[in-house]
């Protein structure tokens, strides 16, 4: 490892930049995910449509169970970076419909899961 002179700015911006790095490292991860899925979905199916729904973590405590911790984490991400996931989704499928629907529960479910769908129709 080489050693390079670095600035007390360059230091006090370290952090921010990693996390941004990250941040764009799983948005990049979701939009792999959803991308691959959809494509899938239109090589098997006759579907015109792709719906990713996005974990639901509402009024749960996931304190003593690492995977739902987990998911709660990925939940929080998702919807926390759902703008640049639709952009960067949006980039990929130019003429297809890309939307974020927040269902409104009904009375015959206990709850509606939030969604990405993509639309190829």
């Amino acid at each position: 490892m080489s050693l390079n002179t670095v600035s007390r700015e360059y230091m006090l911006c370290l952090k921010a930049k990693n996390d941004e790095d990250h941040r764009q490292f799983f948005i990049h991860e979701n939009i792999k995910i959803i991308y691959e899925a959809a494509i899938r979905t239109a090589e098997t199916t006759t579907e015109t449509s792709y719906r990713h729904p996005l974990l639901d973590v509402s009024n749960r405590s996931f304190k003593h169970d690492a995977k739902r911790a987990a998911e709660a984490q990925l939940a929080r991400f998702q919807r926390t970076n759902i703008v640049a996931i639709l952009e960067g989704l949006q980039s990929l499928f130019s003429d297809c419909r890309i939307e974020y629907k927040i269902p409104t529960p009904s009375y015959k479910t206990d709850s509606a899961h939030d969604y990405i769908i993509i639309d190829w129709s």
